[in-house]
Order: structure tokens, then sequence, then C-alpha cells
């Protein structure tokens, strides 16, 4: 059911003139905790158990990060990027720049409420290693900014 509304939603994608890449995403997003997981959090935990299963389903992840990145090179036209070098140079540095540049003004503007999802993960020996990690950074960048 999954994979299908995948290669759905990816069809529909390239009808609209996007990459069949751009629908798949679309579908994991519609379907995963950003979405899924907050208008029906018991349905996609349900869909989606924790324990052994999630352990699992990560190792699958992994394997379809590397495929996703495998099929997206193959879309690639590099003639298309040999002739425009300089704007596919600019676009890839601004892709990665601007996600890199928003995720860090979240992390600092978002309320602490909004990363429960990051609490959930397990970790280490500090009960928040995602909050260590983060102020950590932050405060080696110069910019962390005082808790109440």
């Amino acid at each position: 059911m999954l994979l299908s509304a995948a290669r759905l939603l990816g069809e529909l994608a390239r009808r609209m003139g996007f990459p069949l890449v751009f629908g798949e995403l679309a579908w994991g997003i519609l379907l995963g905790p950003t979405v899924f997981g907050r208008v029906a959090p018991a349905a996609q935990h349900w869909l989606f158990p924790g324990g052994a299963a999630q352990t699992m389903l990560a190792g699958y992840t992994s394997v379809a990060v590397v495929l996703l990145l495998v099929v997206a090179g193959l879309e690639v036209n590099l003639g298309i990027v040999r002739r425009r070098g300089r704007s596919a140079l600019l676009t890839s540095v601004m892709g990665i720049a601007m996600p890199l540049a928003g995720g860090a003004l979240l992390g600092v503007l978002l309320p602490d409420s909004d990363l429960a999802a990051a609490r959930a993960r397990p970790g280490g020996a500090h009960p928040r290693p995602d909050r260590a990690r983060s102020s950590s950074s932050r405060h080696g960048l110069g910019c962390s900014r005082p808790r109440p």
C-alpha cells in the first residue's frame, strides 16, 4: 500500500512536470510524523509501531535514502549541467545553504514544545541528547539564546 501510494504520487508529480522522486518524497512527508503524525498521531503510531519493527524500518530507510540519491542522480541531464555551469553551481550551493540556514533559524526561533519528536529518540546517558548537541553547537557558534 505504501509503495503503491508513493508510486501514484510520483506519477502525478511527473504529469505536473516535476521529477518522479518529488512525488515520492512528498508522500513520505505526508505519511511521516511531519503531517500524519501531527494530524492523527495514534493512527501514525499504529501504522509505524516502535520497537523491533521501527529498527527494521530504519534499516530499510537507510537503503531507501541511498536508492533515492541514485535515482535522483540518474535523472540529472549532465549536458544541461555543463552548458549552464555557473547557474548549476549556484543552484547546488543554494540548495545546501538555504535549508541549512532555514533549519538553524527554525532551531533558534521555534519553542521547545515543537521539539517533542526529537526528545522521543533513543539516546545516550544525557536525558536530552538532542538538546545537549544543539545547545553546545549553538553556544560554540555564538548564536545561543538564554533559556528562561
